[in-house]
């Protein structure tokens, strides 16, 4: 058994996620692995990942999905059990891409 089936066995109602910096020059997250509640929304994980990035208030952080080899960004408000599916990569995890833009306050 894979170790991504233990862990979706174990915790049902998680979804296991990999975030990354879109560009190598990006800010790096201090850990990229999390298992997320299934009914967390993207502007949540939005949040989460914004404070362990530390980051200005003046940047702004997008989140990218892959599918079919491009990236798309997700709506906000949807939750993450609904991109899952159609998106998680061969090893089971959804591979969330993340890019930080600077904004006028």
């Amino acid at each position: 058994m894979r170790e991504i089936d233990r862990i979706i066995l174990k915790y049902p109602n998680r979804i296991p996620v990999l975030v990354y910096p879109e560009n190598d020059y990006q800010s790096k997250i201090d850990k990229n692995k999390f298992l997320v509640p299934k009914d967390l929304t993207i502007l949540n994980l939005i949040h989460v990942i914004r404070a362990r990035l530390k980051i200005d208030k003046t940047q702004t952080l997008i989140f990218f999905i892959r599918k079919n080899s491009k990236l798309f960004i997700p709506e906000q408000t949807k939750i993450i059990s609904q991109y899952y599916e159609e998106n998680k990569d061969t090893d089971g995890f959804l591979r969330i891409y993340y890019s930080l833009e600077n904004t006028f306050g």
